[in-house]
Parts: C-alpha cells; structure tokens; sequence
C-alpha cells in the first residue's frame, strides 16, 4: 500500500508545472499549462521576378553574334532582357500619339511586330471612329534592360496603352500628357472625375489586339474594367469565341487603373526570346 502511495505522489508531482524546466526557444507557458511556441526558422524573401542587372554583362546569350545583327532582336523575357536595334515608334501617327513623359524617357523602342501591332490598330479605330486617338506610353529603351517605373518592358515586347474617354457629356476627348484613372464604375478619378470611359471604342481596342497577327499573349487592366469591358461586349452581342479569348488574355493586376499593358510572344525566328 505504501508502495502505490508513492507512486501515486510521483505521478502528481510531473503534473506539476515545474518553475525551473527550461521551456524551448520562442515558448511560453499559458495559464491553463499548455505551451504557446512561435514558428522557428529563416524568414523566406519574395523571389523577385525582374532584374534591374544588365543580361548584356552575363554569358548566357552568344552576344557578340547579337552583335553582329543588322536585325531587330528581342532577347530574354520581358522581366529579364535586352533589346538589339530596336526599332522606334514615330511620335505621331494615323490615330496615336506617344505621351511626351515616354518620349523624355526614351522609352519608344520595340521590335517590329511590336511596333505594327500599335500602329494598325490605332488607325483601324482612328478609321471607324474619326478623329481618335490612342495614347501611347511606354514601350522599351533602345537597348532594352530595366526601365526605370517598370517591372518589365526590357525585352521590346511590351507597351503601356492608354484608354479612350469621353466627357461627362459624351464629348470624346484627349489627355495628351498623362493616363487618367478610373473607378469600377467607369468614372474618372481626382482631377478626371469629370471622364468616364469609352467602353465603346475601348473595347474595339480589345477586340483588334487579340485579332492580329503579332500574337498578343497577355492584356493587363484592372479587374474592374476588364470586368466593365466584358460585359459590354455581351450587352452588345459580340461574338462568344471572340469574348472568350479576351476574357482569356485580359488579366488584372494592381495599378492598371488607368492603362492597358500589352504585352506579345515571341515573334517568329527570333531564337534567343524568351
């Protein structure tokens, strides 16, 4: 009997909390005995998806038969790349103008199917809706790598696009040096509130981009506009497959409120685009 008695006074001496057992790193005990311990270990950093480091100072790319090219070539991928000859978008054209703050920066340059993308469908819109005009915002440095503002636009492949708008009134207008922001119910904001968007004209913009040969792959916009375009274009009975696959390459993303970004694949032969 003495025996149980002793075991029984070990066991409610473990149940005890004891004051000197040292609890683990980043432990505490609470108050009903349980132990509280924080996660341990190394604190991951986001991997960064663009490089402001020249591609031009790696071995990766066979640069000096670059070099040697007389041809516009897109080299990398639009996060990570480098332009050759790339080739420059006047500043004014049949339906477009490029924003005087892209023509400070020198961010004008691309690779032709880039450039011919831009310049035929701002005059197909310039031509069924007269006196249009796109604005154009940046495209890439001549020599593509890290675009000051930009997470991208390095390899020529990419363009900032701004919206066609209207006044309050329904009277088309042009912002010629900046892109106005909208809200999520088309309404222009700050400064602009007195704008609202041409869903109209805009989504012909849309509708023209995923049609043409220069294969765009991917249009930035903010949700809520790719939101407001869509069903436009079902209010006005687009075709199915043609909604579809604008539906498929608009893409939202945070501040895109105010411009699409448009981006292409890899135009044919060119084998270093990535």
């Amino acid at each position: 009997m003495r025996f149980f008695k002793t075991i029984f006074a070990l066991f409610i001496l473990l149940l005890i909390p004891s004051k000197t057992y040292a609890l683990p790193k980043g432990c505490k005990r609470l108050k009903n005995g349980r132990l509280s311990c924080k996660i341990q270990g190394k604190k991951i950093k986001k991997k960064k998806h663009f490089s402001k480091k020249s591609i031009r100072k790696s071995n990766i790319y066979p640069w000096k038969s670059i070099n040697r090219s007389s041809k516009t070539l897109t080299i990398g991928s639009p996060w990570n790349g480098a332009l050759h000859k790339g080739r420059k978008i006047p500043v004014r054209g049949k339906g477009y103008m490029v924003l005087p703050r892209t023509i400070k920066r020198g961010h004008y340059y691309g690779t032709s199917a880039l450039i011919n993308l831009i310049r035929d469908t701002a005059s197909r819109i310039s031509k069924s809706y007269p006196g249009s005009k796109l604005t154009v915002g940046d495209l890439s440095r001549s020599t593509g790598g890290f675009a000051p503002g930009h997470r991208s636009h390095q390899s020529g492949r990419d363009v900032d696009l701004g919206f066609y708008i209207l006044s309050t009134k329904h009277h088309y207008r042009v912002i010629k040096d900046n892109f106005p922001r909208f809200n999520n119910i088309a309404r222009g904001v700050g400064p602009y509130k007195n704008l609202i968007l041409d869903l109209e004209r805009n989504w012909e913009l849309v509708e023209l981009l995923t049609k043409h040969p220069s294969n765009v792959i991917m249009i930035i916009v903010s949700k809520e506009i790719k939101s407001l375009l869509l069903n436009y274009a079902q209010a006005v009975a687009r075709p199915p497959a043609t909604i579809a696959k604008a539906k498929r390459l608009m893409v939202y993303a945070p501040w895109h409120e105010d411009h699409f970004h448009v981006r292409i694949g890899c135009p044919p032969g060119q084998k270093w685009c990535r």
